[in-house]
């Protein structure tokens, strides 16, 4: 009879093995995934804890949306006199942390084009090849927090009530990730 420090090594023993035999197929996976769309993933894309910045400004609108929607239910539960600086910020770090909600984001190659979509994007609804990853719920979770963590709670909830909440997010913000797009829309 096998003592649990030796199932454990033999279970260890056996994965090493799995993985070593599979090795071949995962490293062609990439070469699979490249071949069905007109534009290759870049190692930034595939493998990085961070959104890549051609992807910002849409990651930043889908952030947007979602507290956004937030902001909704919570006026919906909550009266004026119970709605603290503190049931906002608990809220938004509730969401910031939802890696399941996060998995709706992804890269979708539009025509040839890839763009970042999910709930609240501009191709939210344009058709095209989803292209799904691993990371990409994280670094939305990531990128949540350095937004709503920059900036007071209070004052995020009140750009939601004036309308304001994507321009305050995503284009005066620290980093200004829709800003060049704002500029090349209004010359439009």
């Amino acid at each position: 009879m096998l003592c649990s420090w030796q199932l454990t090594k033999l279970i260890f023993s056996l994965a090493i093995i799995v993985c070593l035999l599979c090795q071949p197929v995962l490293s062609n996976i990439d070469n699979i995934v490249n071949a069905m769309y007109r534009t290759k993933s870049t190692d930034e894309e595939v493998k990085s804890l961070h959104i890549p910045e051609e992807y910002m400004c849409d990651a930043c609108t889908g952030i947007a949306y979602s507290v956004g929607q937030i902001f909704t239910r919570i006026e919906k539960k909550y009266t004026k006199s119970k709605l603290t600086e503190s049931v906002l910020l608990d809220k938004i770090e509730t969401l910031c942390e939802n890696e399941t909600h996060w998995h709706d984001y992804m890269l979708k190659e539009i025509e040839g084009v890839k763009r970042f979509t999910g709930p609240g994007t501009d191709t939210e609804e344009d058709w095209g090849l989803v292209m799904d990853g691993d990371f990409w719920p994280y670094r939305m979770m990531n990128l949540c927090m350095h937004l709503v963590g920059q900036t007071d709670s209070v004052e995020l909830y009140n750009s939601f009530k004036n309308g304001q909440l994507k321009e305050m997010l995503c284009v005066r913000g620290e980093k200004q990730y829709c800003k060049q797009r704002k500029k090349i829309s209004d010359e439009l």
